[in-house]
């Protein structure tokens, strides 16, 4: 914890010699490559680090060999000799290269072992290092003896100038987590390294460093105060899962900008070192508290670069070079020449990797291949297997995609996955999450803007939008906001409903995206460079960003989107409790079912004031000062939504008649690290699985209706859409059926003129059903999932007399369906491949167009009939029951 002291060092955020000093003494207490290699569960799945991002990210690791680079007391000279760069070799000979092996930094010899063969004896010379460090720190004055002879060698401290015990800062708190295997022993032998340097032996716990052991959910650093600095540990192992790409450590993880930005810790001065932009949050990314100017400048060029490497087509004659593995590394200038002499992102990431190895600001000490597991069939019956489980690039099989496709004829438990969580989750809030299963169940309930192709982590896909369009400030026909370079222009999924019925509108994510980024949610880094958001209509909108990297559209798009009826407190102010200095918020002064009412009768006015309402823009304004807010005075700390005005802007649109800015901001209530939404019943969505249903929705899915539950107990969520017939109204809006409804409107071929063709065939008398393909535009569009399965008897509305049944007329519901999809609606959305080409140059790991769906409450799979419909073509059968039923025993498509 970069904010705390250490032994009467101040970390002062990562800034202060002495806090280095330490941080390197400790970097030489254990033998990475042998933990690595030898540790517990993780032998041969493991590889060492010397760098917060493993290789796989995509940037190539720094030569670590001059980050070393401590003086060292006169009396370990002849122990250590007159510098620790002389125990490397040169830059550019390996391992000082780019893409050195790891286990390089702070490493100068093997360790002979302690308690286990990764600890350095009192005798090696990384023991030796370690103390020197912390005698340059100001901690020691020598050791108990510096001989040049390691049979009699002892480096333990001597002459310590503070007095190990509690309380703080001479006892450093170390939360060591209990359910990792791993990182059990990784902690505990970190920890017996420390106090053997102090003299306290191999100890898991000692005068001088006092051992927590929990599960995740009982470290308490990821909970930070919104008005103080809390230093509620010291030392933590911690990890991070799917980094990729390498920015989401970088930058994300690392950056001040997401600290708990309480007023006096702001500023990038010596005094206040963490970044101006940072709000106070419950949930904050950097929970380490890392401010360093440098670093963050490195980090911010690297996250908004021009291009990702000097070969991109984005900018013209490149200088320079991006560090090359088997190089020295130094120096690093590689800048692109038509975009402004700006280093590209893998040199500015490298450069952000080099200081944060000097610095030593964490220990990274390895990288592990998660293993999972799932049943190949139900145990007693081989032919029911699980099928179509999805291994996630980054996640593994534990993700969305596995539990919206997976499948088995006959699981265990009938109609049922079960997913085994290792422990519960910390929070269900879209404010708050922060940990993988935290995720795993806000990941179910709530839909982004864009999803991630599993296959390709580099790659986005539009999911809750049918397209995204980039337009620069000059394509706009407003005001953006002031710093705007850049508009993504999004309009939502057509039809696109909250469980709970109610469309999601454009309002939704001007919510989602504004709350999340002015209380300093966990999930809403990748949004940081968010100026506002323009709504053009109730369902289009631009997210104008004021920098834009090669990152940008990849994260910015990836947060969670929830209805904001529930999370706000409506048209009327805060309330709060207390006084100053003791003020906290209180609950809502109306009642949550008359707030969101307000919302949802600002949803509709907006909607009915047509096109004088738009378009209309929000963004956040400026925090009040800590002086006049929680816990000083009775206003939220975290900047307010506003209205923008300016040319081609509506002030009709956030008039207290339509739509205020008001509505736009969280009730403080519920943004807190302990805000339960399942306890207040608002766990709700639009994703593929609901937490309860009917009048137990938002709740009713956990024992007790709260979100921390115990081991054994069960989150059970529902499919969005079960016992719904497929295409129907509340189901699930990427499900199968609403794709075998959007190939039935025309799918990859449809064009904007065909709800002219279909409108053409409005009342016209009903084919025949039968197998035989026709060429008919009208035949096309009475019969199929289209039409429900509806016929129309022989002799009755123009069906021809005889025996067999025809479909029905072309009516409101077909028409509505077809204009539905005519947007054009582009189901893959994907920068490098649509729907128009879905068949020929598919997405990374999605085949191509293959119209054998499966859905629930259904015939599976759902027979298809004419997927390359094209109105008055010839159209080619794709089975050869063709469509002489009415669906669904017929085709769905014919």
């Amino acid at each position: 914890m970069l904010a705390n002291n250490f032994w009467g060092c101040n970390m002062q955020f990562g800034n202060s010699q002495c806090g280095i000093l330490i941080r390197q003494g400790i970097s030489h207490l254990l033998d990475k490559v042998k933990f690595s290699n030898g540790g517990p569960s993780i032998a041969g799945t493991a590889a060492a680090l010397d760098n917060p991002v493993p290789s796989s990210a995509g940037l190539s690791p720094a030569n670590p060999c001059n980050w070393d680079n401590g003086p060292i007391p006169s009396s370990l000279t002849p122990v250590l000799g007159a510098s620790f760069r002389s125990h490397y070799p040169a830059d550019g000979t390996a391992p000082c290269v780019v893409g050195s092996a790891a286990g390089t930094a702070y490493h100068l010899a093997a360790a002979s072992g302690a308690t286990s063969v990764w600890q350095p004896s009192i005798s090696d010379l990384d023991f030796c290092a370690a103390a020197a460090y912390f005698i340059d720190a100001g901690l020691a004055t020598g050791v108990v003896n510096p001989s040049t002879s390691a049979s009699t060698r002892n480096c333990t401290l001597t002459g310590l100038t503070f007095t190990p015990g509690p309380p703080a800062p001479f006892q450093v708190e170390f939360f060591v987590r209990q359910d990792n295997t791993p990182r059990l022993h990784l902690g505990d032998s970190l920890a017996q390294m420390i106090c053997a340097l102090f003299g306290e032996g191999y100890n898991t716990g000692c005068a001088a460093l006092k051992v927590d052991h929990g599960p995740i959910t009982g470290f308490p650093g990821f909970t930070t105060s919104t008005t103080t600095v809390d230093l509620n540990f010291g030392l933590y192992t911690a990890a991070f899962g799917n980094v990729f790409p390498f920015d989401s450590s970088l930058y994300l993880g690392y950056s001040s900008r997401f600290v708990s930005g309480i007023s006096s810790i702001k500023g990038g001065t010596p005094t206040a070192p963490c970044s101006s932009l940072a709000v106070p949050t419950a949930s904050a990314g950097n929970y380490v508290y890392m401010c360093n100017t440098a670093y963050d400048s490195l980090a911010n060029s690297m996250e908004f670069a021009p291009a990702t490497a000097l070969t991109s087509s984005d900018c013209n004659s490149p200088t320079g070079t991006d560090p090359t593995p088997g190089t020295s590394g130094q120096p690093v200038s590689a800048v692109n020449g038509s975009c402004q002499s700006r280093l590209d992102a893998i040199s500015a990431g490298y450069q952000a990797e080099d200081l944060f190895g000097r610095g030593a600001y964490t220990l990274p000490l390895f990288g592990a291949s998660d293993q999972f597991g799932y049943l190949q069939h139900t145990p007693g019956n081989t032919a029911a297997t699980w099928q179509r489980v999805i291994n996630h690039e980054g996640n593994g099989i534990a993700n969305f995609f596995t539990w919206l496709n997976a499948w088995n004829s006959n699981p265990t438990q009938t109609g049922t996955i079960r997913e085994a969580f290792k422990q519960g989750i910390r929070s269900a809030s879209p404010y708050i999450a922060s940990t993988v299963w935290d995720f795993y169940i806000v990941g179910d309930i709530y839909d982004s803007l864009h999803v991630v192709d599993p296959l390709n982590n580099g790659l986005d896909l539009s999911w809750m939008d049918v397209s995204t369009i980039k337009i620069p400030p000059s394509g706009l026909s407003y005001t953006p906001p002031t710093g705007t370079v850049l508009a993504y222009r999004m309009t939502l999924w057509p039809g696109l409903t909250w469980q709970d019925g109610s469309p999601v509108t454009s309002f939704d994510v001007a919510y989602s995206y504004l709350t999340l980024l002015a209380n300093g949610a966990f999930q809403s880094g990748g949004a940081s460079p968010l100026a506002g958001v323009t709504i053009l209509s109730p369902n289009t909108f631009d997210l104008d960003v004021n920098n834009v990297g090669p990152f940008t559209r990849l994260f910015v798009t990836g947060l969670s989107i929830f209805p904001g009826k529930y999370w706000t407190c409506g048209t009327g102010t805060q309330p709060s409790t207390g006084s100053a200095p003791n003020i906290i918020p209180a609950p809502c002064t109306v009642p949550a079912t008359v707030a969101q009412n307000q919302w949802s009768n600002a949803v509709t006015a907006a909607t009915n004031c047509g096109a004088a309402c738009y378009p209309v823009q929000y963004a956040l304004g400026t925090a009040p000062l800590a002086s006049a807010c929680y816990p000083n005075a009775s206003l939220p700390c975290s900047p307010p939504a506003q209205c923008n005005t300016g040319t081609g802007l509506s002030v009709t649109g956030c008039d207290t008649s339509h739509f205020p800015a008001r509505l736009l901001n969280a009730d403080a209530t519920k943004v807190t690290a302990t805000f339960d939404p399942i306890a207040n019943h608002i766990l709700i969505g639009s994703s593929a699985w609901t937490c309860g249903t009917g009048t137990g929705l938002g709740q009713a899915c956990a024992p007790g209706n709260v979100q921390s539950i115990g081991v054994g107990q069960s989150f059970t969520l529902q499919r969005n859409g079960k016992g719904i017939a497929p295409s129907f109204p509340g189901d699930y809006f990427r499900s199968s059926g609403n794709l075998a409804l959007w190939l039935w409107a025309g799918g990859p071929n449809l064009s904007s003129n065909w709800f002219s063709i279909a409108k053409s065939c409005f009342g016209a008398a009903p084919v025949t059903l039968g197998s035989t393909p026709t060429v008919s535009s009208c035949a096309h569009w009475q019969q199929g999932i289209g039409t429900s399965g509806a016929t129309t008897a022989p002799g009755v509305g123009g069906c021809p007399s005889g025996t067999t049944p025809c479909g029905i007329s072309v009516g409101t519901n077909q028409l509505s369906i077809v204009k539905l999809y005519s947007v054009p609606v582009d189901w893959l959305g994907s920068a490098t491949g649509s729907a128009s080409t879905w068949n020929t140059t598919p997405p990374q790991g999605i085949i191509a167009l293959d119209p054998l769906l499966y859905e629930g409450n259904a015939p599976n799979p759902l027979p298809a009939g004419y997927p390359g419909f094209t109105p008055g073509g010839v159209q080619t059968l794709s089975s050869t029951s063709g469509c002489g039923s009415a669906y669904p025993a017929g085709q769905y498509d014919c």
